[in-house]
């Protein structure tokens, strides 16, 4: 199966709004899709689309004005035949194998939309990226990140191919609360399942960065 490439992904909240950005790297252009990109910029209140943009596959650019259910960021591709990785770091060390690494940070819409662009243009380019998943404030991250989901995710990255329930049973936790998490990471794409259920961790480091001064 052919593999798209993460390189963007922003989401955060503010009152009742949702505000998200998702942006990966096509294996190749097609007719629909000349730029060789995959995007979604949406923005939400209480579940319900205010305006998205996207290139759904056989679509290509278009806009949708609410008021829809808001689908997750991460089945699109899933319905056009990719899979979903990551870009290999890009400072490989002397042939080494080169660890999967993604950047986990806090950053504000405007810091966001920036990397947005960014992101892209280096898409255009086909230059390699380490992926981000930028949040919108220290709360999110660390509801993100809690200390029950990372250590899900050290689980997962040291015994891949389980289903909720063994992961459940192996870390001796409730499986509602489990699968609740599984999902939450799957759609910020730190962690993946196939069509069996099987999880496992995309990514060999997570690296997190939440900046205490707002950048000049």
């Amino acid at each position: 199966m052919v593999e798209a490439q993460l390189l963007f992904s922003y989401e955060a909240r503010q009152g009742a709004l949702l505000m998200e950005m998702v942006v990966w790297q096509l294996p190749e252009t097609t007719a629909d899709r000349p730029h060789g990109i995959e995007y979604r910029l949406y923005l939400g209140r209480e579940g319900k689309t205010l305006v998205r943009y996207d290139n759904e596959a056989g679509k290509g650019d278009h806009r949708h004005v609410g008021p829809e259910r808001r689908r997750s960021p991460t089945r699109s591709l899933a319905w056009s035949g990719c899979s979903r990785t990551s870009w290999p770091s890009a400072n490989p060390l002397d042939g080494e194998k080169t660890m999967k690494r993604i950047n986990v940070e806090v950053m504000s819409s405007e810091a966001a939309a920036r990397r947005l662009t960014k992101a892209w243009r280096s898409a255009e380019r086909r230059d390699p990226v380490e992926p981000v998943v930028g949040v919108g404030s220290i709360s999110e991250l660390t509801a993100l990140l809690s200390p029950k989901r990372m250590e899900l995710l050290r689980f997962v990255a040291d015994h891949p191919g389980l289903s909720v329930r063994a992961l459940a049973g192996a870390l001796k936790r409730d499986y509602k609360n489990v699968h609740t998490d599984v999902a939450a990471l799957a759609e910020r794409h730190l962690l993946a399942r196939d069509a069996a259920g099987r999880v496992s961790a995309p990514y060999d480091e997570i690296v997190i960065r939440a900046p205490l001064r707002k950048a000049a």
